[in-house]
Formats: structure tokens, sequence, C-alpha cells
């Protein structure tokens, strides 16, 4: 996985957890086609900015993502291989499939609510943006489920899952 860096904020340590976060999505949809993506860390203003300009909503949030790839409906990566290779850069050596946005400043806030560390918590939030980037999405309760069981999968081979049955 090829991933290009925007750090607004300072590395807090995390970038090879979330490095190893969307090579473990990316594994788990059973994509071994060279892909790439874009990471931007920032902060509640920077997130807040972000989502103000590209989806109308005046405030911040936890993680935006942009795909470059349409899936049909029900589709995902896995399922669009002609996408997936249309989709590659030859400049970058890889399919980019899009950026992801990620709040530091809320990943360390949602980590000590939930009990658990802002590493884990970053982690989630780079495998949640890379199912958006490969077609999944959370509108139908089959649809979250299907999502869910991908995010978590994703998680436990990084030891980053819960044990615990909860909701993340």
């Amino acid at each position: 996985m090829k991933i290009e860096w925007q750090w607004d904020v300072q590395d807090a340590g995390f970038e090879d957890g979330m490095a190893r976060a969307a090579d473990a999505a990316l594994t788990v949809e059973g994509i071994a086609y060279p892909c790439g993506v874009f990471i931007r860390v920032t902060d509640d203003v920077g997130i807040r900015e972000m989502n103000r300009a590209h989806r109308g909503i005046d405030s911040a949030t936890d993680v935006l993502s942009f795909p470059e790839i349409s899936y049909k409906k029900g589709q995902t990566l896995k399922d669009a291989p002609k996408k997936l290779r249309a989709a590659y850069d030859a400049d970058a050596g890889c399919a980019m499939l899009g950026a992801i946005v990620i709040s530091l400043e809320r990943a360390i806030s949602q980590a000590k609510e939930y009990g658990h560390t802002a590493k884990r918590e970053t982690a989630y939030m780079v495998v949640h943006a890379m199912c958006h980037l490969m077609g999944y999405d959370h509108m139908t309760d089959e649809d979250k489920e299907r999502m869910r069981l991908t995010e978590e999968t994703a998680l436990f081979a990084i030891g980053e899952g819960r044990d615990d049955g909860q909701d993340i």
C-alpha cells in the first residue's frame, strides 16, 4: 500500500499503525493489486473546514473519506476489478483509491471516551475510511453489519480488535 501523508499536526507516533490498518483493510477485501491512498492528519479546525467545503456541514467530525472509484449498489472493490485497474495511476505506480482526512484531536478525545488507546482509534478511523474507499457503507442495517465485520476483521488482524463485543 502506497500512502501519501500530509501532517497538519505533529505525528503522535501513529503513522505505522495507520499504515498497517490500511494494508489490513485491503487484505481482508482480498486485494493484492497495488493500491494507494492520500491520508491527511489534521485537527478539529482543519477537518471542520474540509467538512464544510466538501459536504456543506459546518462542524468537526472524526474522519472523512473521498473515494476515487464509484461502485454499483452492493458492490465493493473485490467485485470491481476493471474499475480497480482503471484507477491505476502510472506516476504513483498503483491504483489510487482516494483520500482520507482524520482529526487527531477527535481521535484522542474519542479514545478516552471509548476507553481504548488513541493508536487503536486512529487505526479504526483508517479502516473505516478504507471501507468507504472500497465501496462499503452503513446506510442500512445489512450494509452496516457487513462493513462492521470487515472493520473488525482488519482490526483483529493488526491486534487492535475489540474482544468485548461492543459496537465501535
